[in-house]
């Protein structure tokens, strides 16, 4: 990672990567629109425009990294001050996570499987999760460690967006499946959000006693 190296030059190898995304999206676009959605099928024309969407979700991903993540990193360099173990374990675990769920999100593509994509937004639930538990851990600490931390908290909520746009391909699959018929209708965010709700009240019950 750029911010272990303290090497801000890679911020243009970051910037030249987005430049080649916006290139491929656009090129895709031009692809797609000679396709006649009269020589498609409903299920190919839905098709269609669910890769378009999700190139669309990349450019966006691209621009967040560019500029809110790098943006980000670029400040702990210049602090010249190392992030705790605890806060390096943490980020470099979450970044790992999202390398992972890159790879997961395009297998899903081409696979194209519901039960898959429903896992695949299953997962992005316990991300929130757990994203919300480690914001939670931090509000608790003194005032004094939030602030040495609050460069890596602002890296870790850029991963947790990442990891968000990369859904929208899984929830575009499932509501495809759902409207033909393929599979039943499922609710997985909001069963996660309130697995999170009734846990977060257990555990404001037990503060209170």
């Amino acid at each position: 990672m750029m911010i272990w190296g303290k090497n801000v030059r890679l911020v243009s190898k970051v910037e030249e990567g987005q430049l080649r995304i916006e290139g491929t999206q656009e090129e895709l676009k031009d692809y797609l629109s000679q396709i006649s959605d009269e020589n498609l099928s409903e299920e190919d024309v839905d098709w269609k425009f669910i890769i378009l969407d999700y190139s669309q979700e990349l450019t966006a991903i691209g621009t967040l990294i560019r500029r809110d993540l790098s943006d980000a990193v670029i400040r702990q360099i210049q602090l010249n001050q190392e992030p705790s173990p605890e806060d390096k374990e943490e980020l470099e675990a979450f970044y790992a996570r999202t390398l992972e769920r890159i790879e997961k999100a395009a297998a899903t593509l081409m696979s194209r499987e519901p039960r898959l994509a429903e896992e695949f937004i299953r997962e992005k639930e316990r991300i929130n999760i757990e994203s919300r538990r480690s914001r939670k851990t931090r509000l608790e600490k003194p005032l004094s460690v939030q602030t040495a931390s609050s460069n890596v908290v602002d890296m870790m909520n850029c991963l947790r967006r990442i990891n968000s746009q990369l859904t929208s391909l899984a929830y575009a699959i499932v509501r495809d499946s759902t409207r033909s018929g393929k599979t039943p209708v499922h609710s997985p965010e909001i069963e996660m959000e309130e697995a999170w709700l009734a846990e977060d009240g257990v555990h404001k019950k037990q503060i209170g006693q």
